[in-house]
């Protein structure tokens, strides 16, 4: 319970600071593909035995800049959803792969999807699919994800699944911002 409190004073914060134009963005260096790896061992004790997680991380991210604190909110909250929204369970993925000066991250789902009547507010605070049902939730996941992506500068892509389930792409710029990366070589020597 107070796990799931933390979680969502957390989301509500995010959500206001970014309403008020104060969400902080803290770039720093970050070996991406490092970072995916801990994320994944770390959400894969949150994984049933009724799901597989599936994941692919490829390329190279030498270089990489981006703010760890504002992309575990994203993916956790995406992989998160993919878990509960798939109770008869299925395959979860996770990909990771570098796409120029992005990192592209996509999180696949075999679940209930998203009605395409709900995709238009899909990321508005407190919106929930008309075909969640039972399954618990705050409405608030998404749009942390969104405002999250959207000051790293990202863009968030959301589409139907193959057969089912859904597919979430996130493309984040990696590199360094104008003259972080020269102050932060000369600050090193």
């Amino acid at each position: 319970a107070i796990s799931g409190m933390t979680v969502l004073l957390d989301s509500i914060l995010i959500i206001g600071r970014s309403e008020a134009g104060k969400l902080d963005f803290s770039p720093a260096p970050l070996d991406i593909a490092r970072y995916a790896r801990h994320l994944i061992e770390t959400f894969q004790a949150t994984v049933t035995e009724k799901h597989s997680l599936q994941v692919d991380i490829s390329g190279e991210f030498e270089g990489a800049w981006a703010d760890e604190k504002l992309l575990n909110h994203v993916l956790m909250n995406l992989l998160s959803n993919a878990v509960k929204y798939s109770p008869a369970g299925g395959a979860v993925g996770f990909q990771l792969r570098r796409e120029g000066d992005a990192a592209v991250f996509v999180v696949t789902d075999e679940g209930i999807g998203i009605p395409a009547a709900d995709r238009e507010r899909l990321f508005e605070s407190f919106h929930r699919g008309t075909n969640v049902g039972h399954i618990p939730g705050t409405g608030l996941g998404l749009s942390v994800v969104k405002r999250s992506v959207e000051v790293h500068g990202g863009e968030l892509f959301v589409e139907p699944g193959h057969e089912k389930g859904t597919v979430f792409r996130v493309v984040v710029p990696i590199v360094a911002p104008a003259g972080e990366g020269a102050a932060a070589l000369s600050a090193a020597e």
